[in-house]
């Protein structure tokens, strides 16, 4: 099947958010973002602040999470969102596990409540063998591989570099976080 025309929704639209979307776009696809101070931006085609997640979920194809782990987002997709994702949906996680009731994603998997499920992060890792998820024939899972990239050292430098020359600059920050 083509992703042309298919609904990605992205929660979270940061660096790699913005990347995805980018990547998602060129193959076609209709492009919508949660994020937590929504603003337009070229690489989606619409982007939403979060209290309108309840809305989007059950119209989009695929549901990619690209969020911070911290005390807001700790466990916070769970069987309220899985109940409401599109049926036929997908859900991708390569952010982080602990966002994820990994117990209601199994539910929602096993019960067909979506229709399957890419993971690369989860709650324990690795993934322990006793996990029902090894068993599930409409999961595809990673070993947290999605952040092995080979040159990750100087991407890394490079951004901090430029991001120093902004602050000093008083210049804008990439990736900086409104508290």
């Amino acid at each position: 099947n083509s992703l042309t025309g298919q609904k990605l929704l992205l929660l979270g639209f940061g660096h790699i958010g913005k990347a995805v979307a980018r990547n998602a776009r060129h193959l076609g696809m209709h492009v919508t973002a949660v994020r937590s101070h929504a603003e337009e931006s070229p690489e989606a085609d619409a982007v939403f602040p979060p209290d309108k997640l309840h809305t989007l979920l059950p119209d989009a194809d695929f549901v990619s999470l690209h969020l911070p782990h911290n005390e807001t987002t700790h466990h916070f997709f769970g069987a309220k969102y899985f109940a409401i994702m599109k049926p036929g949906g997908y859900f991708i996680n390569t952010a982080r596990g602990q966002i994820v009731q990994e117990e209601d994603l199994i539910h929602a998997l096993t019960e067909k409540q979506i229709m399957g499920a890419y993971l690369d992060v989860f709650n324990e890792e690795p993934l322990p063998r006793s996990s029902p998820l090894w068993d599930l024939d409409n999961v595809i899972i990673t070993p947290h591989y999605c952040d092995a990239v080979t040159d990750w050292q100087e991407r890394f430098a490079d951004f901090f570099a430029a991001n120093l020359q902004q602050w000093m600059t008083q210049g804008s920050l990439q990736n900086r976080i409104k508290t």
